[in-house]
């Protein structure tokens, strides 16, 4: 009984601490993650809202707190002409987008500012998914044209495995391995047309900027922009959010709930084996007279209790941690949709080290408040 109830409130503690670990403990898949910020434009109407794409290229020229600032908007197409037209998820982005979150190219190039001009878009990069199951995994797939919406476009690059998509607002896709190819944005149209707003931006900080630093230089040339253009510029200011906080940020609250009622469980359950172990302390008190009577000493009878405590705490750590397992499998199951950075939730050796611990505290924690004050009074 005593190692079921461990197991138990050991398991869930573990499950979601995974979750917690997998959220918000493990680094963003990017070079210098702490680094990279969300840009969004704000006004009264619009709390938190894409770009337009003549004002992104503004801030890409006059602002100095990024090292580099890329936008992107969503826009799948179809591919045909290698087996069956199949519709693959894809983003316009700016130059620069994958040098922004630290990415290379597997093979290829990334994107360039010629690439965002006019009539010198048609070029795609694509996942590595896509290109061993629709390019056959050649290695002279690069150069080779392919169809996308009826339209040739030729291949440049090809991005490693477990790409992870930094999200986004305008016809949001949900964050992770999700995006299947990406085009590049060009700008056409009147450059002092600022009314549509449906780029998403993301920039990396320069050394020693925070994002507060970032968002006051990027305000202050927004109401420079506001200046020029009063009619479509007039009342937005602009926001830098850390990528971190954008991404995991609406699930922290939630899962810190979870940690501390899986702790109170374990709480219980520590109490409640405390009580079957004084139970059998006392139907054990024979026993421990006998010993006490042939020699044994209070030293070597609280190292008996504290033996058979821990070995009981680690068989329920064992049988705990084959729960966790499952019982994280279950909780990615249940989770929403659009619930963020599930692929990166699983039960790793830290979380088996805290298990461990945590068997430890608990099985010496029950067993001080049981059997040692027993013995100590019988010792006295």
């Amino acid at each position: 009984m005593i190692v079921l109830t461990l197991a138990l409130s050991i398991g869930a503690t573990s499950a979601i601490v995974s979750v917690i670990d997998g959220v918000l403990l493990k680094a963003l898949p990017y070079r210098d993650p702490n680094q990279l910020v969300r840009v969004f434009t704000s006004n009264q109407d619009y709390p938190k809202f894409p770009m337009n794409p003549n004002d992104f290229r503004d801030f890409r020229a006059r602002v100095h707190s990024f090292e580099s600032f890329a936008a992107y908007t969503r826009n799948d197409l179809q591919l045909s002409g290698t087996g069956q037209a199949v519709r693959l998820s894809g983003f316009s982005v700016t130059a620069g987008f994958f040098h922004v979150l630290g990415l290379h190219p597997a093979m290829g190039r990334e994107f360039d500012q010629n690439d965002e001009l006019p009539g010198k878009g048609h070029v795609v990069i694509v996942s590595d998914k896509v290109w061993r199951s629709r390019l056959g995994g050649r290695r002279d797939a690069i150069g080779q044209k392919v169809t996308l919406d009826a339209v040739p476009f030729r291949v440049v690059g090809i991005m490693p495995p477990g790409v992870q998509h930094p999200g986004n607002a305008y016809h949001a896709l949900a964050y992770g391995d999700t995006v299947d190819m990406w085009t590049p944005f060009t700008f056409e149209g009147n450059p002092n047309s600022r009314g549509s707003h449906y780029l998403d931006g993301v920039a990396r900080l320069r050394k020693g900027v925070t994002a507060t630093q970032a968002q006051s230089e990027l305000t202050a040339a927004m109401r420079q922009l506001a200046r020029e253009h009063p009619d479509a510029d007039s009342g937005w200011r602009v926001l830098a959010i850390p990528l971190a906080s954008e991404i995991v940020g609406r699930t922290e609250r939630m899962l810190l709930v979870l940690l501390g009622a899986v702790a109170l469980v374990l709480l219980l359950a520590s109490v409640n084996a405390a009580n079957l172990l004084l139970a059998r302390a006392t139907a054990r008190q024979r026993e421990m007279a006998v010993r006490a009577a042939v020699g044994a000493g209070r030293e070597r009878l609280i190292r008996q209790m504290l033996t058979e405590s821990v070995l009981i705490a680690v068989i329920g750590a064992a049988l705990g941690t084959a729960l966790a397992s499952i019982g994280v499998k279950l909780l990615v199951a249940l989770l929403p949709a659009d619930f963020p950075r599930t692929g990166d939730i699983h039960v790793d050796v830290q979380v088996l080290l805290f298990t461990l611990l945590i068997a430890l505290g608990t099985g010496i924690l029950f067993r001080c408040c049981a059997g040692i004050p027993w013995i100590a009074n019988r010792s006295a």
